[in-house]
């Protein structure tokens, strides 16, 4: 080795040293001067460029290698045009990045072109295939050519198995679970590559289980030192939220937190879990010292917004989401915060436009979709809501959240069965069949089955579901008042009263359980004093013979719905103003008692009632009633209660045929009168006592890095009546008073008693002359379009029809511009120019401006 060799071994020493000391000031320096004394060798300008790109020069690399005195090297060697690539991609020129590597990963790295050694840097190509194809990923990626992206980053998966990062940006954007377990299949036979056994199994347990729902938390035994790495334990906190093991998931991210404040994934798991354990003190010292330490990280401004988030100031908290994100467009855990963000005070459309952009950045997580359902569920759109969640289900098809939430849908679209069956999934799926302890948060996965059960019919199965949810989650009202219900529906009183009175000494307010309460009560009286009662049907069958006639179909009267409203409220002294209000069934039960005295039990109508549950419990009487009458008439009560026109319509024109069939006046040795059997059966003025089921609860709380509201539930309190205010009247009796005073008094009372009852007889006559002419005006009026509408048609037929000269057309059309002043046609106009011309000067795509709307909402 001569003198000149000698001085350069030092040079190369002496830089690498720098580099290793993170002096690259110095090292840039000195590898300039290696490069100048082995003239512009292709080992010294690698170094040089490394020492370039690690004193952030990368302007300079670019030109060095792109168009200076490098550009020979900068084309010809894989590993320059990979720096190249780097350094384009450290100033963001995605473009300029994909235009460079395009030839090399289009092609395959062709030999021709690029060298298969490199043996002055001593790294093999296979090498750098991998990592050209993950940062052409990237770049495709920045450029939201996501479907591309995704391929490439498999292929560097392929050509290198440890490259993690190309494995967690697969991960984001893998879109179903067949897919992903493809990648598992595909990435096998590249494993077998790795040099020993050992190394083959760690790849495996640490990198592959990313790809499915983070279960492996327990590394192989062979390697006791991982189980306190943070990697190893951050999967399992994420293991432990998804179980909603929050508390146990807290504890461990503190732990890491402790040796590894920055360490990003722990740190959203450990903000995840702060908002859901409402930790505020946390949260704010926590978003505070990183605003301080890393002003420039999206993560700083999401833990600050996850604080504001927590108090309830949803405002600052989207702004602090809105700095994130623009920070890095790619950070989907602020996007689905912000829109949770948006929901919390209602803005549903917002949210949603904020989770669709999130489903785009997160195209491998299925909570962007789930949420966007769970917003169409609760604005009503069931059919769009549906579309959602199935495409979240395509993401993770067994997740029990998911499921239970499909099973929700379809509750509310009144899918009964298939609600159960999503149910069902949902619990198999959940820690609950493990029969292990879990977290309280899964009680809602067993309400909602006994909630679907009890819809069904099946009490029993309802019971057992309720008492499991009320044994996981003890004392919940919801549930204890849920069971009443059902112990209502078996008639067992006495535990339905027992129940109501401890969901009361939780919430007196609580009205739902305050009629339930009342109901029992009232039942179980008629149980026990049953002298009080009217005959039941069953003995009046027994003794008396009515010869009912049957009516199959209702013939044609020609009756309009005036007329039957009319005759309902003349022989019932009711002022119903629709058909559809006939739905409670009340009405019917009172005629039949009026064709068939004592053979329905009106003691259990409802006649004043606006609740479903009640009109149900009206016509089950009712229907016993035919039964033990052998009326023939099944009654279409699912449809009936619904309040829908046509449905009741049909069954009032059955009813008035069969009325008419089979009223004989001489049935009723008195005058009938209604207001009467309605006091008597102790309803006047009553209000309902049943109220409608509560729906299945949604778990809104989830497993995820981004904090989720729950919905609020209003219970309505009963109001009282306040007392008028004043002095209090010292009360005087009337013995008190001599007899002239008093008589003269009753006098004036009676007469003033008459003046009053004559009153109220005009005012009811001025009332049901005001009902009907309403209603003569309504029928004039469907009249009126019904007939405009036939002469609309005629006129059409008849502008089409002119051209061809026909003098009866003519004659017709004359006939229908006819009015009293006279009317001629009006001369056709030139056809205007339409809206798609007019759109053709709107500058700009609309997707971009819908899209830069949606960016200043978040």
């Amino acid at each position: 080795m001569n003198h000149k060799d000698n001085t350069l071994s030092h040079l190369r020493t002496a830089v690498q040293d720098y580099v290793y000391k993170h002096m690259y000031v110095s090292a840039t320096f000195w590898a300039d001067k290696a490069v100048s004394l082995s003239r512009d060798s292709p080992e010294d300008v690698y170094h040089f460029i490394q020492c370039l790109l690690h004193s952030g020069e990368y302007q300079r690399v670019v030109h060095l290698l792109s168009t200076g005195k490098w550009s020979a090297l900068g084309k010809k060697h894989l590993v320059f045009v990979y720096l190249t690539a780097r350094a384009h991609a450290s100033c963001n020129h995605w473009s300029e990045v994909i235009a460079l590597l395009e030839p090399a990963v289009e092609d395959e790295f062709p030999p021709n072109v690029y060298p298969n050694t490199a043996p002055w840097i001593g790294c093999p190509l296979g090498d750098l295939r991998s990592e050209c194809h993950l940062i052409y990923g990237i770049s495709l990626e920045k450029t939201e050519n996501y479907d591309s992206a995704v391929e490439h980053y498999r292929k560097a998966l392929q050509y290198n198995p440890l490259c993690y990062e190309a494995l967690e940006n697969l991960n984001r954007y893998e879109t179903s679970i067949e897919r992903k377990a493809d990648v598992e299949k595909t990435l096998k036979p590249y494993l077998q590559k790795l040099p020993t056994k050992d190394l083959r199994d760690l790849v495996h347990t640490v990198l592959l289980s990313q790809i499915h729902t983070p279960t492996a938390d327990t590394p192989p035994a062979k390697y006791p030192g991982l189980s306190e790495n943070a990697d190893f334990l951050v999967v399992k906190a994420e293991r432990l939220t998804n179980l909603y093991e929050f508390e146990e998931s807290y504890r461990i991210t503190t732990r890491i937190l402790q040796d590894d404040l920055f360490h990003s994934r722990a740190l959203l798991m450990h903000l995840a879990t702060s908002v859901q354990l409402k930790k505020k003190a946390e949260l704010y010292r926590m978003g505070h010292r990183l605003v301080v330490a890393c002003p420039d990280s999206p993560l700083s401004w999401y833990a600050a917004g996850c604080y504001y988030y927590c108090v309830g100031k949803q405002e600052e908290a989207r702004r602090m989401f809105n700095k994130s994100t623009s920070l890095d467009k790619q950070f989907g855990q602020a996007l689905l915060a912000c829109g949770q963000s948006l929901a919390m005070e209602g803005e549903r459309d917002h949210a949603i436009a904020v989770y669709s952009i999130a489903a785009t950045v997160m195209k491998g997580c299925h909570l962007p979709k789930m949420y966007i359902g769970l917003e169409y569920m609760l604005t009503g759109n069931y059919n769009y809501a549906a579309n959602s969640l199935e495409q979240a289900k395509l993401i993770a098809p067994y997740d029990p959240v998911l499921l239970q939430e499909i099973g929700v849908l379809y509750y509310h679209t009144g899918n009964y069965i298939l609600a159960e069956k999503f149910f069902r999934m949902s619990l198999n799926r959940s820690p609950l069949e493990n029969g292990d302890q879990c977290s309280p948060e899964w009680e809602v996965i067993l309400f909602n089955l006994g909630q679907t059960y009890r819809k069904l019919g099946a009490y029993e199965q309802a019971l057992q579901f309720y008492k499991r949810a009320l044994h996981l989650k003890p004392d919940t009202p919801s549930t204890m008042s849920s069971i009443a219900h059902v112990h209502l529906l078996l008639e067992e009183y006495e535990k339905a009263i027992f129940l109501c009175e401890s969901v009361l000494n939780h919430n007196s307010n609580d009205q739902f359980t305050c009629l339930m309460l009342n109901y029992a009560i009232e039942e179980l009286q008629h149980q026990r004093l049953p002298f009080l009662t009217l005959p039941t049907p069953e003995k009046m069958a027994g003794t008396v013979d009515y010869n009912v006639i049957n009516v199959t179909n209702a013939p044609a009267s020609g009756l309009g719905r005036s007329e039957y409203l009319g005759w309902i409220n003349s022989s019932l002294d009711l002022q119903l103003k629709k058909v559809e209000e006939m739905c409670t069934g009340a009405a019917y039960c009172q005629f039949f008692d009026i064709m068939f005295p004592g053979a329905i039990n009106l003691k259990k109508i409802k006649f004043t009632t606006k609740q479903e549950y009640e009109y149900i419990n009206n016509f089950k009487i009712l229907q016993g009633s035919f039964s033990q009458l052998k009326v023939e008439k099944t009654i279409p009560i699912e449809k009936i209660v619904k309040g829908k026109f046509q449905d009741n319509f049909e069954f009032l024109q059955w009813f008035k045929e069969f009325y008419n069939r089979n009223y004989d006046p001489d049935r009723s040795q008195n005058e009938y009168d209604p207001v009467k059997v309605r006091e008597a059966a102790g309803k006047k003025g009553g209000v309902s006592t049943r109220v409608p089921s509560t729906t299945p609860k949604s778990s809104i709380q989830q497993a995820s890095p981004a904090p989720r509201a729950k919905p609020p539930t209003t219970k309505i309190a009963a109001k009282k009546t306040p007392e008028p205010a004043g002095p209090k009247k010292e009360r005087v009796s009337a013995s008190s008073r001599p007899e002239s005073v008093n008589s003269e008094l009753e006098k004036r009372l009676e007469d003033a008693q008459m003046i009053i009852a004559e009153t109220d007889q005009k005012l009811k006559e001025y009332e049901i002359f005001a009902e009907n002419a309403t209603l003569d005006l309504e029928q004039c009026t469907k009249e009126r379009d019904f007939y405009f509408s036939k002469l609309r048609k005629i006129e059409v037929i008849v502008q089409e029809s002119y051209q061809q000269g026909d003098s009866v057309l003519e004659s017709i059309q004359v006939i229908l511009y006819e009015t009293e002043e006279g009317f001629t046609l009006p001369p056709e106009e030139e056809p205007q120019p339409g809206f798609d011309s007019q759109l053709e000067d709107v500058d700009g795509p609309v997707g971009n401006l819908a899209q830069d709307e949606t960016s200043e909402t978040y």
